[in-house]
């Protein structure tokens, strides 16, 4: 018997009859994979991408034993089948009714964190994992990422951590555990929302209330992650270790506040349930007290907080916070927040301002937070970290009260607890879908199911009708797919056979279900609102592409259907498009399709969850706020400044001279009399534009020899050029990749390559920058797990000025069978003895990169990118990449520029030399200053690094006045602790030009760090 892992089976049916064939085709399905290596994570993932009916059964199982004897037990107890938690491979069973469910969040307080808290559901669903890195990565919080993130298998690390062991008790230090309670909170919500799974209403216990408030829409993730990080970093500013204690007493609020009359400073500071209270006060005023407690028969428990919170002991801190408080964005929220000062739901953001403000001094009245929360009746309650700590304190006061209580996170966090929980609430939810959590640790793809009807990943089997002279059937349903195994009819002497492609006719109830499915997922819209019915163009919004995008997945699901044959011409509803299916495969001739009668609408009623304008977006409010912080310090916004003329070394903003380093005209083409008069005769001879996407009538000579000889420059088969380089890398990615595939991505990464990623429904793994230890370990954990595994990285990194260690990269993509993309926006024309990029710098052949992709805005003094590699893959982009089919052509001006700036580099290789003995020049400047300049070398970017966004600004301002131009790189681009100038070096920049800034740069340096100590 193989022992594995916990895994989560889940199934469900439209009745209880269908439900137990479905348990019956799973059941066969192991028989099927008895001479392969079984996998349950691969059946969990396989059936999790189901889109669940009303009859469900959730199966909590480790081993292949455990499964099948549940399998079978539930298949001879259906249609009465009920939980059987007592049985050693768990289930959950319900009929779960589209019912809308009340639905409370609940986030704990100061106390519950823990060291790797959450590892399961970081294991479970990588972006979770990595949203909690982000998270983590802009807090100011120093060493916090490896107390929150130890032990999680799947999670990026983005921080340089020495071996030093960690200090498991810095997270209980006041502003890391604020902070690690909200952004686990945080990204839990977000991750919920993924399932599914949303709250009516909120509240959380003392810190937790920034995630409440994230979860009902009044904060931002980062504003909750920031509040919550000040709120601790005030706190602990006010603090004297030893000075102040906290007391858990086991007793009603009535009982702990008769034995503290009288005493000094000695203070309530929360009151959980009718049996849970906690005191805090100074040490020397808590000793006494304690001894009375105890002497009274109270259990009293020190706690390991730093301080007397929620008492005016803080008043201290209250003032400082309630400014930060005041200058928050904050919307009113759109569910129902419950304050645990006020014990009431709160709707007014000024109020919720003032009774955060006041809670920093008040005591947490969970005790009546909870009864208000019980009062919405709430069906389902879930604590998204800390366990069930809360839930318990809900159920201890109300013991007569009834609801779905689920906690995650806290002292049971394992997998096998996690997975009961997410088992629970499949079974009670309607709308809940599992996959992002259950399909990442498995690949669907590999078990095979014949019956099951999956919404995406599979074919979908339709229940046949028996032909009209067929014997009874005895098999519920039967594939139209696979005729070698239907056995559902037998027909009888004489009978007419179904035609040889299908087995047996379909019902058009069947083929309806097939089709809304392939609508919904064509335009991303529930199925419920396609199922209203209508008019295909009008009345849902399919156009011929949606409509093409429809029936290439209905295709999939159904082989039989010969989509070329379809009569469509007079097809104008969905019932028109059922009928004329139905036909295609030679559906039952039973009652025509009745034509749907749309009844009137009800009258429209916009939720108050519906954000109506551009001008409600939270996160406009939050760039304004930002613009205006920037204008009431009277500092310059470095942003979209007027450059008048060809900048190079040099430029002109608003009529002043100045040397510019903020340009990535790196060879100086842009003002060669070269490219400027070969841009000159391409308008004359093809106009200002193609005025067409290449592949119709938008195609020119100059985009045919651009490409020849970019592909000749790199030493690659083939090239393509497309009008943007960041669309090159966010189309590229989703063309080689899709949902059952990996990348594995530098952490440093571009945001086009993100975007890409996001946008191909790929699972993602960030590794941490240039960590080719980190990237083994997780190729070799996870790649075996997926299709296609792709590795995006970078020849040199436009922040840090570094490049990639190439030739260790390839050989992990070539020992793990990944494909690997190389995006050289920022090193082709810059790297390598001629400027050949980062292939030729390192001695890698250009044949072991599959993709490698560059911009020609930068060293080629044009606009757009460029994707080289094999013949066959190029020829094949150029009929289906979707940013070159759907695109214009690269202008005639665009490409001329670059076709004449290559012709020059290739003529002129001491460009290159010029370029890099300039940014060797200053960055030994650079490096004799004093100043950080990273680890970079060998590109033309230099970083120095101030670590501190303000003072940034203030030396890149200073730097503006004497006449240069270097940009600065503020926090949240980078963390706070890398904001950084960004200087950019050219090959036409002169010695006096280099030394001009370095000699700035050590009187500004110096100025500013003498006003910041001072």
């Amino acid at each position: 018997m193989n022992v594995m892992n916990p895994s989560l089976l889940l199934l469900s049916g439209t009745t209880a009859d269908d439900l137990r064939a479905r348990c019956e085709t799973v059941l066969n399905s192991f028989d099927d994979h008895a001479n392969h290596d079984i996998s349950l994570a691969d059946l969990q993932a396989r059936l999790a991408v189901v889109t669940p009916g009303p009859h469900r059964l959730a199966i909590v199982a480790a081993t292949v034993g455990e499964a099948r004897r549940a399998l079978r037990r539930a298949t001879d107890l259906l249609p009465d089948l009920t939980d059987d938690p007592a049985d050693p491979a768990h289930w959950y069973a319900a009929t779960v009714t589209d019912s809308p469910l009340r639905v409370a969040f609940v986030y704990p307080g100061q106390g519950a964190q823990r060291v790797g808290d959450q590892h399961v559901l970081a294991d479970l669903d990588p972006v979770f994992a990595d949203r909690c890195v982000q998270l983590l990565d802009s807090s100011v919080v120093p060493g916090l990422q490896p107390l929150v993130t130890a032990g999680w298998s799947g999670a990026p690390d983005h921080t340089d951590v020495d071996s030093t062991p960690l200090d498991s008790t810095a997270i209980n230090l006041t502003d890391a555990a604020q902070t690690a309670l909200t952004v686990l909170g945080v990204a839990a919500t977000e991750l919920f929302a993924r399932l599914g799974v949303r709250p009516d209403l909120a509240t959380g216990h003392s810190v937790g209330e920034f995630s409440a408030l994230h979860a009902v829409g009044s904060l931002s993730a980062e504003d909750a992650v920031r509040l919550a990080s000040d709120r601790g970093r005030i706190m602990r500013a006010q603090l004297s270790d030893g000075e102040y204690g906290m007391v858990a007493l086991r007793c009603s609020g009535e009982e702990a506040g008769a034995l503290a009359e009288g005493a000094p400073e000695v203070y309530p500071t929360c009151w959980n349930d009718g049996h849970q209270t906690v005191y805090g006060g100074t040490k020397a005023a808590l000793e006494p007290y304690v001894a009375a407690c105890r002497a009274a028969g109270i259990v009293a428990t020190p706690l390991p907080a730093q301080g007397p919170f929620h008492t005016p002991l803080m008043a201290g801190s209250q003032q400082g916070f309630a400014a930060l408080l005041a200058d928050a964005t904050m919307a009113a929220p759109v569910g129902h927040f419950v304050s645990t000062v006020s014990g009431r739901r709160e709707a007014d953001p000024a109020a919720i301002r003032d009774l955060l403000a006041d809670q920093v001094t008040t005591p947490v009245d969970f005790r009546a937070a909870g009864a208000e929360i019980l009062a919405q009746a709430p069906d389902v309650v879930v604590q998204l970290s800390g366990g069930e700590s809360l839930i318990r304190m809900l159920r201890h006061d109300h013991p007569e009260l009834s609801f779905v209580g689920v906690g995650f996170g806290g002292t049971s966090d394992s997998r096998d607890t996690v997975l009961h929980h997410l088992a629970r609430l499949f079974v009670t939810m309607p709308g809940i879908h599992l996959a992002p959590v259950l399909a990442h640790n498995g690949v669907a793809a590999r078990w095979r199911l014949q019956d099951v009807r999956l919404d995406r990943h599979s074919v979908i089997k339709l229940p046949a009708v028996a032909p009209q002279h067929a014997a009874p059937t005895t098999n519920r349903t039967t594939s139209v797919t696979s005729p070698s195994h239907t056995t559902g009819t037998t027909p009888t002497p004489g009978a007419q056979t179904a035609p040889a492609a299908q087995s047996a006719a379909v019902s058009p109830e069947a083929i309806r279900t097939a089709l809304l499915t392939a609508m919904a997922e064509a335009s991303s819209s529930p199925v419920a609102e396609i199922a209203r019915g209508g008019r295909l163009a009008e009345d849902l919004g399919f156009d011929s592409l949606l409509m093409a995008d429809t029936l290439r997945r209905l295709s999939q699901q159904v082989p039989d259907l010969r989509v070329g044959e379809l009569a469509l011409e007079n097809v104008r509803t969905l019932d028109d498009l059922t009928q004329e299916l139905a036909r295609a495969v030679g559906a039952s001739a039973g009652p025509a399709v009745a034509t749907v009668t749309r009844p009137t609408p009800e009258a429209f009623v916009l939720p108050d969850s519906c954000e109506r304008t551009l001008a409600s977006f939270p996160e406009l409010a939050a760039f304004e706020r930002k613009q205006a912080e920037f204008q009431a310090a009277e500092t310059l916004i470095p942003y979209y400044l007027p450059h008048d003329g060809i900048i190079s070394n040099h430029t002109e903003i608003e009529g002043h001279p100045m040397i510019s380093f903020s340009s990535y005209n790196y060879l100086g083409m842009s003002e060669d009399p070269e490219v400027q008069a070969a841009v000159v005769d391409a308008v004359h001879r093809y106009g200002t534009s193609v005025s067409a996407a290449r592949i119709l009538s938008g195609n020119r000579p100059l985009h045919d020899e651009l490409e020849r000889e970019i592909a000749d420059f790199l030493g690659s088969e083939d090239a393509v050029v497309l009008v943007g380089g960041h669309a090159t890398n966010a189309s590229i990615v989703p063309q080689v990749v899709a949902g059952g595939d990996i990348v594995f991505h530098d952490g440093l990464a571009h945001d086009s390559i993100q975007q890409g990623i996001k946008a191909s429904g790929a699972a993602r793994h960030s590794f941490p920058h240039n960590d080719m230890e980190a990237l083994g370990a997780a190729l070799a954990r996870r790649r075996g797990s997926y299709r296609r595994a792709l590795i995006c990285v970078e020849g040199a990194y436009s922040m840090d000025g570094d490049t990639v260690p190439l030739a260790e990269i390839v050989a992990l993509k070539e020992r793990y069978g990944a494909l690997l993309m190389v995006d050289e926006a920022h090193s082709f024309g810059t790297m390598g003895a001629t400027g050949r990029g980062i292939c030729e710098a390192t001695g890698v052949s250009p044949a072991r990169v599959d993709i490698l992709m560059g911009t020609l805005s930068k060293s080629m003094a044009s606009c757009g990118g460029y994707i080289g590699g094999s013949h066959r893959f190029v020829e094949f982009l150029r009929y289906n990449l979707s940013s070159l089919v759907f695109s214009a052509g690269l202008s005639p001006a665009n490409t001329a520029a670059a076709l004449a700036s290559l012709r020059v580099l290739r003529r002129e290789p001491e460009r290159v030399r010029r370029l890099a003995a300039n940014a060797d020049y200053f960055r030994a400047g650079v490096d004799r200053l004093g100043l950080d300049w990273g680890d970079g070398a060998g590109t033309p970017i230099v970083p120095v690094i101030y670590g501190d966004s303000a003072r940034t600004l203030r030396v890149a301002n200073e730097l503006y006045r004497k006449g240069l131009s270097i940009n600065p790189i503020l926090a949240p681009a980078v963390a706070e602790r890398l904001a950084r100038l960004r200087v950019f070096i050219t090959a036409v920049h002169t010695r006096r030009d280099l030394d001009a800034a370095l000699e700035a740069l050590a009187e500004i340096s110096e100025a500013t760090l003498v006003g910041a100590t001072a």
